[in-house]
């Protein structure tokens, strides 16, 4: 119980694994009806896997509890969130026609044409952004509008999964990832034809469509002629080394067989390839500061990534890491947990910027997307005062402190 942030917040039986795990057993069993508290129940879990990751016994409630949504979907969506998720991800192109205070938001989505099933889409729908104070604005220059398929620099080919929110909301870190995969002797293929990973689809129990994007972005990056697949954001870089190959495992051994192998996530990439020497000089410092990062679940939980950015970080001059001294907590993001819990995700994620805040931390990094932005909100909302960012800004030296 005590790993399970939403636990932590609320004290709810129903809302750690064994609880949610207890009903399902018992709906499964025709002993529990439908009913819109137990889809609610459902529908509250971040996906984060740190009751997974701690399970003397190997169950894995987050499996189980994405697979109970699957089904739930299969009888129709009844929360309008779930209506939305269905929509956007099957409209074919088509933006949903929504009214909202954020309708300055809606034409900048329809003017970029981002595609429909983008996870940005589940991400912010416009009927919730009344409640938020703070939400990242849309690039004019979409990451992949002006580096895609092209090979960059030269040596070992390194395809590069930018993701939605790498590609729309925050291109220069893209162009960061492809700095230093250059400056680390890589040639980084950029195939324009990549899509969402499908993290949103599959977390929402569409399966049908991230089996689509699967298939999609497999055959895209197969026909590239990488080597690896490297992806910035935690939630991509999981997506593609352990979901695809659970969606793709039958029906396309081969494809699954290489994401397995060869994705991996861009920070344990590096590490685990190049020596400390060869590291430092790819390295830019940003100067004397205070790092504090913040664990992706994502890559904790998901793929046991923890060592690694902080030997990155020590490679640097001047920069001092300041973790803090309790475990780690999940930022409260959780994809579509954010919009259909948004009220708990917030205090999830109020609670884990209080903890950098009082490491004496100045720059709050982290490798996740998702995590990114949920941080950046949470900082704005406790103001903080940390500059929030990516890892690899601060290993280019690209943040101003």
């Amino acid at each position: 119980m005590s790993v399970c942030p939403t636990y932590r917040e609320t004290g709810e039986e129903g809302m750690v694994a064994r609880g949610k795990l207890t009903l399902i057993e018992a709906f499964q069993g025709e002993e529990l009806p439908l009913s819109r508290k137990f889809r609610k129940l459902v529908e509250t879990c971040l996906l984060c896997g740190a009751c997974a990751r701690h399970c003397a016994n190997g169950v894995r409630p987050d499996n189980l509890i994405q697979w109970q949504r699957s089904q739930l979907r299969e009888r129709g969506p009844t929360s309008w969130t779930a209506r939305l998720a269905t929509n956007t991800l099957e409209a074919a192109g088509q933006w949903p026609r929504l009214m909202g205070p954020a309708a300055s938001l809606a034409q900048a989505l329809i003017c970029k044409k981002i595609p429909a099933e983008s996870g940005l889409h589940l991400r912010f729908p416009l009927a919730v952004l009344s409640q938020r104070r703070y939400v990242p604005r849309l690039s004019h220059s979409p990451f992949l509008t002006k580096v895609s398929d092209r090979a960059l620099g030269h040596g070992p080919k390194v395809g590069l999964f930018v993701g939605c929110v790498g590609n729309y909301l925050f291109p220069q870190i893209s162009e960061a990832i492809l700095e230093l995969l250059g400056r680390c002797g890589y040639q980084v293929i950029v195939p324009g034809d990549q899509r969402c990973c499908g993290m949103p689809a599959w977390a929402s129990g569409d399966v049908e469509t991230a089996t689509a994007l699967a298939e999609h972005n497999s055959r895209v990056f197969l026909e590239s002629g990488c080597q690896w697949v490297v992806s910035g954001c935690g939630t991509c870089s999981t997506q593609l080394r352990t979901r695809i190959p659970e969606l793709l495992g039958g029906a396309a051994p081969g494809a699954a067989r290489f994401f397995l192998q060869q994705s991996v996530d861009l920070v344990a990439f590096i590490v685990g390839q190049l020596s400390p020497v060869v590291l430092r000089r790819a390295l830019k410092s940003p100067g004397k500061v205070t790092v504090g990062y913040h664990d992706p679940c994502h890559l904790l939980h998901h793929q046991s990534i923890f060592e690694e950015p902080r030997r990155l970080l020590s490679l640097l001059p001047g920069v001092s890491v300041a973790d803090p001294s309790d475990t780690h907590q999940c930022c409260g993001h959780g994809g579509l947990f954010n919009i259909r819990n948004y009220r708990l995700s917030s205090q999830i994620g109020l609670r884990s910027i209080s903890r950098f805040d009082k490491s004496g931390s100045d720059v709050l990094a982290t490798a996740c997307m998702g995590c990114l932005m949920q941080l950046q909100e949470s900082n704005w909302r406790h103001n903080a005062g940390l500059t929030v960012c990516h890892l690899v800004e601060v290993v280019t030296g690209r943040v101003a402190t």
